[in-house]
């Protein structure tokens, strides 16, 4: 039996190397640069330290450098811990995560140390017999570990990379008791380990139960299996022994899908042994994995089979939620997980260079049918990415691994496991399992979780990344740019069988909340070379398209109108090619840090921008696209209207309408599905002029935009004529956080509204859609759902103020 221990614990900064217990003929106190505060546990010293002022918001401007003295300090957790011993004989504490390297005290006594932030650590406190022990955590500081520039062979540790200076972040190193700690009673013998396997073929479902217990005992095991219903289904009891399996048949089971593709029931089993019981969620489906149509015989096979259906992967990478991850609550998860499924999104990877997920994240994907795939820790750098092969971190990735294993197998979301974030030889070609240490991983995998595949990197070969002209793009990576001239030719060419990783970059619509006025007025200032300062440049891309901008307010909705662009291109073009493409996977889903510039689709504080909804209709069942080489045209306007590679249905109406930027109709094709592709040549005599296309498929548009200005293609849209739009927002309830609206929103004029989209006036809230960004013609009105919660980013004020939802658009 576990019970969370959630008594007061407190917070000191020392010197290195404090005597903790030992007499020195000095106070102790002498040691301690802080005075002692409340700690946030689970959580991280940064927190603390911003609430009792020794730093400031490492959020805002350039503070986060004025923090990095604390990772040559130790830190000093302390708490009191009430234990009752008449409840067994054995007794633990046992630390989910320690981030990083650690001794633990108790009554002043060094009892264990501890070095691998994604592994459990646990204390055998059978011996004491006080009812109230004194337990202390002393961090060491943070290890020299490497950040995006270095070298792959060189790392030696288990502890998060990115928060060493990634291009979506900063050096901002956690610290701190990251993860819950339990005390656990256990009378005679302790549950292990647990492996649930489900399955399904012939109409029948099956629920495999493998235990092991660390002795047997003359006591039994009851487990229960529960419908999603709450109704029970059958149960079996056993006498413990060290190893057991338990089997159930279920007839014609409620099954579990991905998300766009049916529903995600979870059955409930119930296990009941001495004073103990444990409540685990599964769905049950097949999972299976086929080799894509046309790929290479010694190909991966890429193609994800559940329940028998070939699965599309409408995917996002994402990284981890802040760079204090030990500060993210339950709520944040939430609001992200929301976000994928409102995107249409199926699966999340979880990026090698961040986090083994939590158990509550895992829970909420099982719960919304995203599937999850799961990187091992260890990523690329700027120098090499050849996979360390040091003893000391073949060790310690090796531990990560098996307990990630043992711990995430059991979820029915988690869909494949990878050796690392874009590993290669020394060739640079993707690395294989002849590797040293992806052989470990592999093996790991193979025995502990044999159901799912394994890939021994991302990208796995046999080219890195993406090459359009090369017949060898399987699983690739890239590119990260938008090249007006080249993006879509090059798209429309290239072959490959998935794409795991690619993007465009874009600005997000909130320096304010995390630039100062100060720092903005700085001579030398731009807010493209701050957050995000040194990796992206958006603004000089799209200076090429647009022309010059007036100002930084000026050129966002543009910035942003390019990174949506880009990305639905890539999506769209490969579901066209689907089956033998089988999923692609924006870069990024989050970001972990406020940027100015970067190519989340997110920002920090849990607002989407433009490109989330664009990716959002490109991964809908709207299963038709515009296919063309260019932006911009001389005399006529080309493009192919095409359905996805996915598309089951025949003979649905297909509507194309071209319309001058002004909102005049120049041409209408009513089509079949039966009858794409279906190519569309329209001739255009006026010069300097956009355009746009309208597809009209099940009560979806999707608009598409073009000019006859080569130079720099989108510079008409500056001049788009101006729109009055009016609309009526309801709020129609409230549930915890989240506060739910209707919106209807009318253009009241003769011209198109372009991009339609709501926000919170005073920016203090995040608004999630059912569908923004879209274009209202001249007296269209359409109604849609927002779900709003307080901006997300524990650092920052939450405001308590009612949301001030207002419409806008890029020609308002």
């Amino acid at each position: 039996m576990k019970e969370r221990i959630n008594t007061k614990w407190t917070l000191k900064g020392t010197l290195p190397h404090i005597p903790i217990g030992k007499k020195t003929g000095r106070s102790e106190s002498k040691y301690y640069i802080t005075n002692p505060m409340d700690a946030t546990v689970p959580g991280g010293i940064h927190y603390d330290l911003f609430k009792n002022g020794y730093i400031q918001n490492p959020y805002i401007d350039f503070n986060s450098r004025l923090c990095e003295w604390t990772e040559s300090r130790w830190w000093l957790y302390e708490t009191d811990v009430e234990v009752d011993v008449s409840k067994s004989d054995k007794r633990y504490i046992v630390f989910d995560g320690l981030d990083y390297e650690c001794e633990i005290f108790i009554n002043n006594k060094s009892v264990k140390t501890h070095e691998n932030m994604f592994t459990v650590c646990t204390v055998d406190i059978s011996e004491y017999s006080e009812k109230v022990l004194n337990l202390k955590v002393l961090f060491k500081g943070v290890p020299d570990e490497l950040g995006q520039y270095g070298a792959t062979s060189e790392t030696f540790t288990q502890k998060s990379r990115f928060g060493y200076d990634w291009d979506f972040g900063t050096r901002l190193v956690n610290i701190g008791i990251w993860k819950n700690v339990w005390i656990e009673y256990v009378q005679k013998a302790r549950l292990e380990d647990i492996h649930i396997l489900t399955d399904f073929s012939d109409g029948t479902g099956t629920v495999d139960v493998l235990l092991w217990f660390d002795s047997s005992w003359d006591s039994n095991v009851i487990a229960k299996l529960i419908s999603p219903l709450g109704e029970p289904l059958m149960s079996q009891e056993e006498k413990i022994s060290e190893n057991m399996q338990l089997h159930f048949k279920v007839d014609d089971p409620l099954l579990w899908y991905p998300n766009g593709m049916g529903s995600q029931p979870l059955y409930t089993l119930k296990l009941s042994f001495g004073n103990e019981e444990r409540e685990y969620k599964i769905g049950i489906r097949s999972l299976r994995y086929k080799n894509n149509p046309g790929s290479r015989k010694d190909s991966i096979p890429y193609t994800i089979v559940i329940n028998g259906k070939s699965v599309y992967i409408r995917g996002n990478n994402k990284v981890p939620f802040d760079h204090l991850y030990g500060n993210v609550d339950i709520e944040t998860v939430k609001w992200y997980v929301k976000a994928m499924k409102n995107e249409n999104v199926n699966m999340v990877r979880v990026w090698g260079g961040g986090i083994i997920e939590t158990e509550e994240f895992y829970n909420l994907c099982d719960e919304n049918g995203i599937m999850i795939w799961q990187d091992f820790i260890q990523s690329s750098s700027g120098i090499e990415n050849v996979p360390s092969e040091k003893e000391v971190f073949l060790e310690k990735v090796k531990e990560t691994a098996i307990c990630a294993v043992k711990e995430k197998r059991n979820h029915t979301s988690l869909t494949l496991w990878c050796g690392g974030n874009e590993l290669t030889d020394t060739d640079g070609k993707p690395v294989t399992c002849e590797n040293k240490n992806i052989a470990i991983l592999k093996k790991v995998v193979s025995t502990y979780d044999p159901q799912r595949m394994f890939l021994p990197s991302t990208p796995s070969g046999p080219v890195y990344r993406a090459e359009f002209d090369s017949p060898f793009n399987e699983d690739v990576h890239g590119p990260w740019e938008y090249d007006f001239e080249t993006h879509y030719k090059n798209y429309n060419n290239m072959k490959l069988l998935l794409h795991s990783e690619f993007g465009v970059s874009g600005p997000a619509d909130n320096h304010r909340k995390f630039l100062t006025a100060n720092e903005m007025q700085k001579e030398d200032f731009n807010v493209n070379k701050h957050h995000g300062e040194y990796w992206w440049q958006s603004y000089s891309r799209d200076s090429k398209i647009f022309g010059t901008f007036k100002s930084v307010d000026d050129y966002i909705p543009y910035g942003q109108w390019i990174q949506a662009e880009g990305i639905r291109y890539v999506i769209e073009n490969e579901r066209r090619k689907s089956p033998a493409v089988s999923g692609s996977m924006v870069w990024q889903l989050n970001e972990p840090w406020p940027n100015s510039d970067n190519t989340s689709i997110l920002d920090y504080f849990g607002n989407p921008k433009m490109v989330y909804y664009w990716v959002k209709k490109a991964f809908s069942d709207c299963d038709v696209s515009l296919r063309y080489d260019s932006l911009s045209f001389d005399k006529s306007l080309k493009a192919t209207v095409c359905k996805s590679g996915d598309y089951e249905g025949s003979d649905e109406k297909v509507t194309v309408i071209i319309y001058e930027s002004c909102g005049k109709v120049l041409k209408q094709y009513e089509l079949s599905t039966d009858n794409l592709p279906f190519d569309i040549c329209e001739e255009v005599s006026d010069k300097e002029k956009m355009y746009m296309v309208r597809l009209s498929f099940r009560e979806t548009d999707k608009d598409y935009f073009f000019s006859n200005t080569p130079k720099t293609p989108y510079a008409p849209a500056k001049d788009f004529p101006k729109c009055t739009i009016s609309y009526d927002i309801k709020e129609k309830g409230k549930d915890g956080e989240y506060v739910y609206f209707n919106a209807k929103i009318k253009n009241t004029g003769n011209t198109p509204a372009y991009f339609v989209h709501p926000k919170d006036s005073r920016g203090d809230w995040a608004i999630l859609a059912d569908d923004a960004y879209f274009t209202l013609l001249g007296g269209e009105e359409k109604e849609i759902c927002l779900t709003l919660r307080k901006n997300l980013g524990l650092f920052f004020d939450k405001t308590k103020e009612a949301p001030d939802i207002v419409f806008e658009c890029i020609n308002g």
